[in-house]
């Protein structure tokens, strides 16, 4: 697993940029690489899919200032999810992706 504390802290911001991750500006050090680190996720993509536990999901809704989710299934997050940020569940496969979303693609579409 990366050693996210060996990375600078504009190193981190760049993760942050990277895979739209919002509110972190503000961020020092130490809560940027928590922060990293959670949504690394053990090398899991950054694009929420139906692998994902409906903790994960409600903390990708936190972290990227996604409302009304405290309730829903985990169907239901995904949705919102991709309503939301305008791509996700539903959208295509296309150069941008990384080898494991891509993946994640293939295993959430047969």
């Amino acid at each position: 697993m990366t050693d996210f504390e060996s990375w600078t802290v504009e190193e981190l911001k760049e993760y942050c940029r990277e895979h739209n991750i919002k509110k972190f500006s503000a961020l020092r050090k130490a809560e940027l690489v928590r922060l990293v680190a959670k949504n690394a996720r053990g090398g899991r993509s950054s694009r929420p899919n139906s692998s994902w536990t409906v903790n994960e999901l409600q903390d990708y809704c936190r972290d990227h200032d996604i409302t009304r989710f405290s309730s829903l299934r985990k169907d239901e997050l995904l949705d919102l999810i991709a309503d939301e940020t305008g791509g996700g569940r539903g959208s295509s496969p296309n150069d941008s992706w990384t080898v494991n979303e891509l993946k994640d693609y293939c295993r959430d579409h047969g």
